[in-house]
């Protein structure tokens, strides 16, 4: 089964509609196809033809995002005539902005980023966005925390043109908050078609932020980013109710670079899970970890059952033994997470990330206990993690 995300886009009279299918089982990207549509009265059957060009599969729940461009006549035409749209999904879950959909969707795997959200509304009229995201426990939580619009229509015109005092409005916008709130993406939506404008609103952009990457959205990255909403929503527990405490299946551990174990989560530890240990560079220089995570507590590392493996890039480099590298896992006792798990990865003075494993502990075999648990291994029970260096991490 499989989430469908659908973009759909003015080009003048004619429309550009992208599906995008992400797995239910771990959000992976089944397949994207676009194409054009005109007249209005044909969207439908090219939305169908290419969720069935994708993939014959049956789908849990649609998400649609129309394109802020549309001005209000065509948006609500375009309603209607969506409003036959037959898919295998028992609903069409709208999503009210476009380019925002991927801007929000996108920061699911960021522990913490800030984001300047430029879209191009209409040919007269621009907004720049400030957003502050997080990541709770899985959680997304954006916060606007400041946001321009300019109406170009009501910037006089210079005897040269409209373009220089457009520029200047630009650059006031997006620049606003450069010096309180550093960012750390730039994304713009409904880039102008002009291709000389869209060269100088780059250009204004490049000045402004140096060495920092320009997104620029496309329908087709609308589309996977509208499946992905759904994919993490249904992560989500249902509220309110709290399951008993339970204990951990296996034991949770880290292969460390000699084939050994470095032990996360010990033998025998209740849910809710929350545990971390810190470890270090194994070489001089090393810009990235590879952190693979293992259930059982077997001394040796091929030993044990592999169900997850992280590449942590970006490392600060440093000589060996000094990064300060923590891995951190967190399982929740809410309904619906028994058995998904969020591991977090920070460096001191470097980056953060979290990735979630919605199916880390489950589908173990019937002997887990008995293949992958060492039932005589001391000090099996809780044990207290401090900031102590324990163990060192391959590139």
């Amino acid at each position: 089964m499989a989430f469908a995300g659908i973009a759909i886009s003015p080009v003048e009279e004619d429309y550009i509609a992208s599906v995008s299918l992400v797995s239910d089982h771990d959000g992976s990207i089944i397949g994207t196809k676009t194409s054009s549509s005109s007249p209005l009265s044909s969207l439908t059957k090219t939305i169908e033809g290419l969720i069935s060009d994708i993939r014959e599969i049956k789908l849990n729940a649609c998400g649609l995002s129309i394109s802020s461009a549309l001005d209000a006549g065509r948006n609500y035409d375009l309603h209607k005539a969506l409003e036959s749209l037959e898919t295998s999904a028992p609903r069409v879950n709208p999503t009210l902005m476009h380019g925002e959909a991927y801007t929000i969707a996108h920061l699911e795997k960021e522990e913490e980023i800030r984001v300047l959200f430029v879209d191009f509304i209409s040919p007269n009229q621009f907004s720049a966005t400030f957003y502050q995201g997080n990541n709770d426990d899985g959680k997304r939580a954006t916060t606007i925390i400041h946001e321009e619009k300019v109406d170009l229509s009501a910037i006089s015109k210079s005897t040269a043109g409209s373009a220089p005092n457009t520029l200047k409005a630009f650059k006031g916008a997006i620049s606003s908050r450069r010096s309180e709130q550093p960012v750390q993406r730039i994304i713009v939506n409904n880039l102008p078609s002009e291709a000389n404008f869209a060269t100088d609103v780059e250009a204004e952009i490049a000045a402004e932020y140096p060495g920092i990457s320009i997104v620029k959205i496309t329908p087709e990255r609308v589309a996977e980013a509208a499946a992905l909403s759904l994919y993490a929503k249904s992560l989500l527990a249902p509220e309110g109710r709290i399951l008993a405490q339970y204990g951990m299946p296996l034991p949770v551990s880290i292969a460390s670079p000699t084939g050994s174990i470095i032990t996360l989560v010990p033998s025998g530890y209740r849910i809710p899970c929350d545990q971390y240990v810190t470890l270090t560079n194994s070489k001089d220089d090393q810009e990235s970890a590879t952190i693979r995570i293992l259930l059982g507590n077997h001394p040796l590392a091929k030993d044990n059952l592999e169900r997850a493996v992280v590449t942590f890039n970006d490392l600060k480099p440093l000589p060996k033994g000094e990064a300060r590298i923590r891995v951190h896992i967190k399982v929740s006792h809410l309904d619906g997470w028994r058995d998904a798990a969020t591991i977090t990865v920070s460096q001191d003075g470097g980056p953060t990330k979290s990735y979630l494993f919605p199916r880390l502990l489950a589908g173990l075999p019937d002997n887990a206990d008995d293949e992958y648990i060492v039932s005589n291994k001391k000090e099996d029970n809780y044990v207290q993690y401090s900031d102590e260096v324990v163990g060192e991490l391959s590139e």
